[in-house]
């Protein structure tokens, strides 16, 4: 709301990235515009971006950055900017492309070709940012009946910009064979898992449970002192839409099907057996073993447009395993029973209300969220807290009430024998008590 003000008075101030003629025609109609583009449900993407800080094409893509909103990187020369993974055209964010805000910093020329594609796809929402306009571009543009925000305020007036501004510095980085999942861990102590292949709805195929995988175990265990929470992330308008039905096919056999589950299955266990507090970002649909993903993390962000879906009955087949951890979640097994049944798509706000989602946010505030969330619990001792939250899964685990005390008390005897408990107990306790 308050960038969607500033932008108001940005326009009304006729305070822009162009001549002030130009201004006063966006003024008419840019603001509505401009507004439009900042809700695309799929996030953000920049044809154009560069790994130069001084060029626009990075200041754009930092300012998203900046600003806590998903945004893909387009570039045919490089593979990472920023620490994102780049795609090589629009073509490659999928069928969601639509649902993209792109803006553009292209050549005119450049651009003249972007239109053909863009318009061949689909895309809704065009940004052509100071530098890659031009008559013919224009011109062009309105013979195809696109509609585009343009000759107006630059992005960086209308979030806002801190040049200086930089993302948390990487420790170490890598992805998966394919680049479908890509991990960063970040001076910040938190570790971002970003599933990255909105083309094929970020499917939960063999190699992307395998690296996910690895890199649970990974912090668990050798990575343990430098991860203190842990992001799990999505590119695009579908957070996953669960297993590549391809590692299922007949000629793959049942020990290779087998196998699939069983690494599905102990990614998902993962999640709550690693000690690192570790928090969904669901900014689309999350269905079938893409729910069973988020659910199984121990805290979950949704964006006001998420969903939630167990779909194998609608087609004849059951989501045996992904409803384990939809029914661990919900705050009654008669909720996972539902969806079990009828395989409705569940909006965010209901799945709030049935126990799944701890918090709804709007899309363009969620991965804002979500970032300064797991930053305050990797600010704290993690000592204390990474053991509470195995013995919160262990204790509920317990059938009794008294199984339940005898598991944490131990716990608690350790916390107050702490140096830094005995610290505190004498600020509060006068000598002689």
């Amino acid at each position: 709301m308050h960038r969607l003000q500033r932008l108001t008075r940005h326009v009304a101030a006729g305070r822009a990235c162009a001549s002030q003629s130009s201004v006063q025609s966006v003024a008419t109609h840019g603001a509505a515009a401009v507004e439009g583009f900042l809700a695309a449900p799929a996030g953000f993407a920049v044809v154009g971006a560069s790994v130069e800080r001084r060029k626009f094409g990075n200041q754009v893509l930092r300012c998203y950055m900046q600003h806590g909103l998903s945004v893909v990187p387009v570039s045919i020369k490089q593979k990472v900017i920023e620490g994102l993974p780049t795609v090589a055209s629009l073509r490659d964010l999928g069928r969601e492309v639509q649902d993209y805000g792109v803006s553009v910093i292209t050549p005119p020329k450049v651009t003249l070709e972007l239109l053909e594609v863009a318009r061949d796809l689909g895309v809704r929402r065009l940004w052509l940012q100071p530098g890659s306009e031009s008559p013919e571009v224009l011109k062009r543009a309105s013979e195809l009946g696109m509609g585009l925000i343009h000759s107006g305020p630059c992005l960086l007036q209308v979030l806002g910009f801190d040049s200086s501004w930089s993302p948390p510095e990487a420790v170490a980085e890598g992805s998966s064979d394919t680049g479908a999942l890509q991990w960063r861990i970040d001076g910040k102590q938190v570790l971002t898992l970003t599933l990255t292949a909105p083309q094929k709805r970020n499917t939960l195929s063999l190699e992307v449970l395998s690296a996910l995988q690895e890199r649970l175990k990974a912090v668990k265990e050798a990575e343990r002192s430098r991860v203190r929470a842990v992001l799990l992330q999505a590119q695009g308008n579908v957070f996953s839409s669960g297993h590549d039905f391809g590692d299922f096919a007949a000629e793959k056999g049942r020990e290779a099907h087998e196998r699939t589950l069983k690494m599905c299955s102990e990614v998902n266990m993962l999640l709550q057996e690693i000690p690192q507090p570790t928090i969904a970002v669901v900014q689309g649909l999350a269905t079938a073993a893409g729910c069973q993903l988020a659910c199984s993390c121990d805290l979950v962000l949704a964006a006001d447009s998420a969903a939630f879906q167990l779909p194998g009955a609608a087609s004849g087949g059951f989501c045996h395993t992904p409803a384990v951890s939809v029914a661990a979640r919900a705050a009654s097994l008669r909720f996972a029973v539902e969806m079990a049944l009828l395989a409705e798509r569940v909006p965010a706000q209901r799945a709030e209300r049935m126990g799944l989602v701890n918090r709804v946010l709007p899309r363009i505030a969620l991965f804002k969220e979500a970032r300064a969330m797991a930053e305050k619990i990797a600010a704290i001792e993690p000592e204390n807290l990474q053991r509470g939250k195995l013995l919160l899964y262990e204790q509920a685990a317990k059938s009794t009430l008294a199984e339940k005390y005898r598991t944490t008390e131990p716990a608690m005897l350790d916390m107050f024998a702490s140096d830094a408990s005995q610290a505190n107990v004498k600020k509060f306790v006068k000598p002689g008590k």
